[in-house]
């Protein structure tokens, strides 16, 4: 259940996990929009996920990029007993959905010039998180969003007009030296060769290349 919150106003309900729920509000003064993911602390604390939470929140902190989603505030709500992360509302889809509506709409996969632009954005947001010795782990479609700044390029999915927003760092890790980082990437590396056959790697690009 949501609940206006002291200088934001709730506007509509955008999405649920295990111990949390997500909301769109407006902030008072701005009349700028925000997401709001309203954490139950006492659901939170019997999660197995609810050690990433406070890493989740750490690394937040540390990034602060045109191309990751940013972290606002965090407001602990003691007499509603939640905890409330304020992140920047993305205006858009994911990559993944972004993918399927262009095909749907147009009959036909993302331009060359489109996916160039969208990677370009990709590589500078993922540049930054490595520079602050983190690593995402968790990297696909479904976590990287599109955000357009208004109706009418969201509608026509204008992808050039598009910036790429990361998201979801709840298995990321910080680690505390660029040797530790580069000696769990390798061995991150090692181990996607043995999981991953080649048929895969190539289905994988081809979807993100082609929207197959």
């Amino acid at each position: 259940m949501f609940y206006n919150i002291k200088g934001y106003t709730y506007i509509n309900f955008l999405g649920n996990g295990v111990y949390d729920q997500v909301g769109l509000y407006k902030k008072n003064n701005t009349n700028e929009y925000y997401a709001i993911k309203r954490i139950n602390k006492n659901k939170a604390k019997h999660s197995k996920n609810y050690k990433y939470l406070y890493s989740e929140l750490q690394i937040l902190k540390k990034l602060n990029h045109e191309n990751i989603s940013k972290l606002i505030d965090i407001i602990d709500n003691e007499f509603q007993f939640d905890i409330l992360i304020v992140m920047e509302y993305c205006h858009g889809f994911s990559l993944s959905k972004c993918l399927e509506y262009y095909k749907e709409k147009y009959a036909k996969p993302f331009t060359e010039e489109i996916v160039q632009y969208l990677t370009r954005q990709i590589v500078h947001g993922l540049i930054h998180i490595h520079e602050q010795n983190v690593i995402h782990r968790d990297l696909k479609l479904e976590n990287i969003m599109v955000h357009f700044d208004n109706e009418m390029d969201k509608t026509n999915l204008n992808m050039m007009k598009g910036t790429i927003k990361i998201i979801d760092f709840g298995l990321s890790k910080l680690l505390s030296s660029s040797k530790e980082f580069a000696i769990l990437l390798w061995e991150q590396f090692l181990i996607l060769i043995q999981e991953l056959s080649l048929l895969k790697i190539f289905n994988i690009v081809k979807k993100l290349i082609y929207g197959l």
